[in-house]
């Protein structure tokens, strides 16, 4: 289970109530994201942070990158 967000450091980013999917986690419920310098420091609870840009991703699925399985292979 992601970490519990504990003091509020200042984020660059806050992606608002996104449906966060980590399948490798069995993780699915809406949360927001804190990130800082590039990097996720947070799933969680936070509503009362502060961030230089917030994104509100209602409605938005976030999860791990996708890989394009399609592929066409012919025998030469």
């Amino acid at each position: 289970m992601p970490p519990t967000p504990a003091a509020d450091p200042q984020y660059d980013l806050l992606i608002r109530q996104a449906r966060v999917i980590d399948p490798a986690q069995e993780f699915d419920q809406v949360a927001d994201i804190a990130v800082h310098a590039g990097k996720i420091l947070g799933i969680g609870d936070y509503a009362t942070a502060a961030a230089k840009k917030t994104i509100n991703a209602t409605d938005c699925v976030v999860s791990p990158g996708w890989i394009d399985l399609h592929a066409h292979v012919f025998a030469g």
